[in-house]
This record gives structure tokens, C-alpha cells and sequence, in this order.
């Protein structure tokens, strides 16, 4: 099981952006996205 902050970390070394803040300071989405073939992925926690 991984905490919040882990999660965070391990994705952004994969290349994913954190989406806005939201209430509290936290983030609930990630995104990442592809110029070659100009496509978006979102992770929704």
C-alpha cells in the first residue's frame, strides 16, 4: 500500500503532471500527454 505522497512521487518521475490544486491543498488529478500522436491521459484519484 502506498501513502499520497508516495503515489505523487512515483508518477511524476514517469512523466505525469499533478492537475490543479483543490480544497485543502491537495491534488486529485493527474495527467500526461503524448505530442506525437496528440493524445491526453487522465488519472482521476
Amino acid at each position: 500500500m502506498l501513502n499520497g505522497y508516495t503515489l505523487s512521487s512515483k508518477l511524476m518521475k514517469f512523466g505525469w503532471y499533478r492537475g490543479y490544486v483543490q480544497d485543502g491543498g491537495w491534488y486529485h488529478t493527474f495527467y500526461k500527454e503524448n505530442i506525437l500522436i496528440s493524445h491526453a491521459l487522465l488519472y482521476a484519484l
